[in-house]
């Protein structure tokens, strides 16, 4: 079997290989003269840490210690940071899924999965943050009021009000110092904690009764293992209130832009910090648990009984508290309005525009609004009031985040490709179920739970709204115009579905949805606009130009390439067309172009494809043929991807051989699909490709070679680059990647074989294709190896490569455009491909013998490696992947001036080839 591609566009202007490099490593290589670049733990782990070690920790752990007990407390802690572990998972999976760019985890969420989530979780981070600002200023009062007596009788209200001026005063004229503040504020909350260490170690040696520390010892810990709650207090309120504590797991993509390994770092730094964190406040829930009587934890305000339990001063505890709450609260406002601004810079959310500040400027009017939220939360006055709103919004935007990843993981959506390993959609939709069961079990009211969802539901749509308008290059109406906007379409839909069922004309009766389908349809087809499919959400639209018989319109089985197609678009969620031709005009042929289209329409019911069958009469087929690549489609969704068979007979001087009148129109059609700038895809082998399903082959001996059902291929997906790096912006390897995901191809592994000519440096090619593949998304095997151009004649052309892609980093994983797939079977097969269409190339070797050197290629799976004989491409072919099931290689380009015999292997040296 074999496939090829083309995706090459004529008359560009290239440059060699090397070039290419040195343009290409700049992109994926840190030079130490452009500034610094944090690490995992400096960039993400402490950072992550910072924000969940607040002032839950202190102010309010010992009292959930005391009314939950040891036992359920520890239930407590292990819920809550189980939801925080589950979302880093979720997303380390999106910082994975390309290289992050700057921008926060906003920003992340938005490009890999999508802007109606990136601008829910956005909004929520906002609310979340703002009372999240409250909730800091609330907990620092409650601090001073205990700490500084003058400071008792002053108004809660009124003391955080002047705190929180204070903060937007330093967020306001000094934002440049928060940032290197930081590690002071993180080193006070350390010292603060190990104090209570030592002072748990102080007062088992030396206890005080009369503070409520008895000392930690095993009577003590079991006496208080089990709960006392008092009042309304519960098991779900303690969870509420305890809940905030752990709700920053997201601080680890903030830096995003200014990590110098973002794929490797989130994740690590990320889950290793809530790891820690865990055992940090199981910690403290055992030691004051085990030292302090329950009465005296019960009635703690402000952390007393830590700062009580502390050694040698409580002053460390004081000190710690407040750096915490005004640390943390300092970033959470300087942090908010910055999100603000960027929903606002991109319009989203179109009202949030004015919030954008100017190029190099502040967003200040953000920060004067975040201040508004803040101030109003500050007002309820009560902390533990506060707390359940941060719990609704984070919980409701974690469970977002992992039901996100999870759809997008379980139907394989081609652009959600996460290279963390340990990752399963399994445990984003635990995370989602979990975050979502805890709402509703930790609200004050089970209205509260709802709120948060319907606030997030109600952004999700109206994002939606604004990116189709947005899409469609509308203009987007303020929100309360919106809804008579939505009416008057409902109108329009129940018109349409009114007179498509009360239409006549004797046509077939339409069931009662017919005419909102119609109108689903025009208004994506509407939405849809050019480009939408070439990048992130690119899917494969694939028009098959199928052989067909003349007279009788069935179909012509084809090497098994429409197993090919349906093996495809079975995850990829893509579309084809299965188009045919027959020669004639259509006043002639119009019966049995019916007929040829009803039949071909039960071959791909047969094989399960989900497509549409086409059939056309032309003046000869391959005129048919560029007819059908240039017509098909509609508005902005046309095929993007051509397929071809490669004909059984190519060369001219072989028994029923080509015509060089053939040879030249099947040249000229595949120049013609590069015109259209579409993917040539190109099948030819000596094995037809494998049907999935014995039971959905189809009839008749050509049917196609079944896989045992519930059996997968084994093997190599080979990959080959020759004298070109990332030919077609790297597409290639994303064919061998769809096709795993399918049962047939899913147990075969990805290689990457790069040629390069003897001057290009391996160690440093090898080095940035790792770096490039792996912000691609895609996991492969990568091998390179020397050639030099003189030994390879056809692809010498390829040294005068395309320029090199305009990408930068997290773009890779977007790209997909293909040149050329070969798949290789066994000699032994009695078929090769029948298909009549145009080739785009062949493999090609220093004889000059296309068509020769191809079927070397083609034939050396029933050879062992090291022992077949070869030279050129062909010949590193057969070494290495002469046993691959599929190998996609670049297509050797047309030399000016050579004929299409010679482009196809018609050389001198090939009269002989059989």
């Amino acid at each position: 079997m074999s496939i090829e591609f083309k995706g090459q566009r004529p008359g560009q202007d290239g440059t060699d290989l090397d070039d290419k490099l040195q343009m290409l490593a700049p992109r994926f290589t840190f030079k130490q003269g452009e500034g610094k670049k944090l690490g995992t733990i400096l960039g993400v782990f402490l950072p992550t840490l910072q924000n969940i070690l607040g002032i839950i920790l202190f102010v309010r752990l010992p009292k959930i210690t005391g009314e939950a007990g040891v036992g359920q407390a520890l239930g407590i802690v292990l819920l809550g940071c189980s939801a925080s572990f589950l979302t880093s998972l979720s997303m380390s999976a999106v910082a994975t899924n390309g290289v992050p760019k700057g921008g926060g985890a906003f920003s992340v969420i938005k490009e890999s999965i999508g802007p109606e989530f990136g601008g829910t979780v956005g909004c929520l981070l906002f609310l979340s943050n703002c009372f999240g600002i409250a909730m800091y200023v609330l907990a620092c009062v409650e601090i001073l009021q205990l700490w500084a007596e003058p400071l008792k009788d002053v108004n809660i209200r009124l003391l955080g009000a002047l705190i929180l001026f204070g903060l937007l005063a330093v967020v306001y004229v000094g934002i440049s110092y928060i940032s290197k503040a930081s590690m002071l504020f993180m080193a006070g909350v350390m010292l603060s904690i190990a104090s209570i260490y030592a002072g748990v170690i102080e007062h088992a040696v030396n206890p005080e009764p009369k503070l409520g520390i008895p000392g930690l010892s095993a009577s003590l810990l079991g006496k208080n293992m089990g709960p006392g709650y008092s009042g309304s207090n519960s098991f779900g309120v303690m969870l509420a209130i305890f809940f905030p504590a752990v709700t920053d797991p997201l601080a680890g993509s903030n830096l995003s832009g200014d990590l110098q390994d973002p794929q490797g770092s989130i994740p690590i730094g990320t889950i290793s910090a809530v790891l820690v964190t865990t055992v940090i406040f199981c910690l403290q829930v055992v030691f004051t648990g085990g030292s302090c009587d329950r009465d005296a934890l019960q009635a703690d305000t402000g952390g007393s009984m830590v700062a009580n339990l502390a050694w040698p001063v409580v002053e460390l505890v004081y000190v710690g508290m407040l750096m915490s709450t005004l640390g943390a609260g300092l970033q959470s406002l300087a942090g908010a309005p910055r999100l603000l601004a960027a929903i606002g810079k991109i319009k989203l959310i179109p009202e949030f525009a004015m919030f954008s500040p100017k190029p190099g400027c502040e967003p200040k009017e953000a920060t004067l609004f975040c201040a508004g939220v803040a101030f109003c939360a500050v007002m309820i006055g009560k902390l533990d009031m506060v707390a359940p709103f941060i719990t609704m919004w984070f919980l409701t935007c974690y469970g977002i985040i992992n039901g996100a990843c999870a759809y997008l993981a379980y139907e394989r959506i081609p652009s959600f490709r996460p290279t963390f390993k340990h990752y399963d959609w399994r445990l984003s939709l635990l995370g989602a179920v979990q975050c979502f069961s805890m709402m509703l079990y930790c609200a004050p009211a089970w209205y509260f739970a709802v709120l948060a969802i319907a606030v997030a539901v109600g952004v999700y749509k109206y994002v939606q709204s604004v990116v189709g308008l947005q899409a469609m290059g509308r203009p987007t109406p303020p929100f309360w115009a919106r809804g008579k906007q939505a009416h008057s379409e409902r109108v329009a839909a129940y018109d349409l579905e009114a007179s498509s069922s009360s239409g006549g004309g004797g046509g077939k009766e339409g069931d009662w949805r017919s005419g909102r389908r119609f109108l689903a349809a025009r208004e994506s087809l509407l939405s849809l606009k050019q480009g939408d499919m070439d990048f992130k959400y690119w899917r494969p639209f694939i028009l098959f130009l199928a052989s067909v018989h003349e007279e009788e319109g069935t179909y012509v089985p084809q090497g098994g390439m429409i197993h090919l197609i349906q093996q495809l678009m079975k995850r990829s969620k893509g579309l084809s067309i299965v188009a045919g031709v027959i020669e004639g005009t259509f006043e002639e042929k119009h019966l049995v172009v019916e007929k040829a289209r009803d039949k071909l329409g039960e071959s791909l019911k047969e094989r399960g494809i989900e497509g549409f069958p086409e059939i056309i009469t032309a003046p000869n087929r391959y005129e048919g043929y560029k007819t059908l690549v240039t017509a098909e489609g509609l508005g902005s969704l046309r095929p993007n991807t051509v397929m071809l068979g490669w004909p059984a007979r190519a060369l001219t001087n072989v028994e029923g051989g080509m015509s060089e009148r053939d040879q030249e129109a099947y040249a000229d059609l595949c120049g013609y699909v590069a015109l259209a700038k579409k993917t040539l895809l190109i099948c030819k082998g000596t094995e037809m490709f494998p049907a999935s399903d014995p039971e959905r082959v189809g009839s008749g001996s050509n049917a196609g070679l079944a896989v045992a059902k519930g059996k997968s291929l084994t093997g190599f997906m080979d990959v080959w680059w020759i004298f070109d790096l990332f030919p077609s912006n790297g597409l290639m390897l994303l064919l061998p990647y769809l096709l795993q995901q399918h049962k047939v191809w899913r147990k075969c592994t990805t290689r990457l074989f790069a040629v390069a000519a003897p001057s290009t440096d391996l160690a440093e090619l090898k080095k940035l294709l790792a770096k490039m593949i792996s912000a691609g998304g895609i996991v492969v095997q990568i091998e390179v190896l020397h050639m030099d151009p003189n030994e390879a004649t056809r692809f010498a052309a390829n040294t005068r490569a395309d320029p090199a892609p305009d990408l930068a980093a997290s773009d890779l994983k977007q790209v997909l455009s293909m040149e050329v797939l070969k798949s290789q079977g066994s000699a032994s097969s009695p078929r090769q491909s029948e298909a009549p269409n145009p080739s785009a190339a062949t493999i090609s070797g220093d004889s000059g013998n296309a068509a020769a050197e191809a079927a070397a290629a083609t034939t050396t799976t029933t050879k062992k490696k090291g022992g077949v004989g070869g030279s050129g491409i062909a010949g590193l072919l057969a070494e290495h992947s002469g046993e691959s099931p599929l190998v996609v290689i670049t297509l050797p380009k047309r030399r000016p001036g050579q004929s299409a015999g010679e482009w196809l292997g018609g050389g001198p040296k090939a009269a002989g080839a059989p």
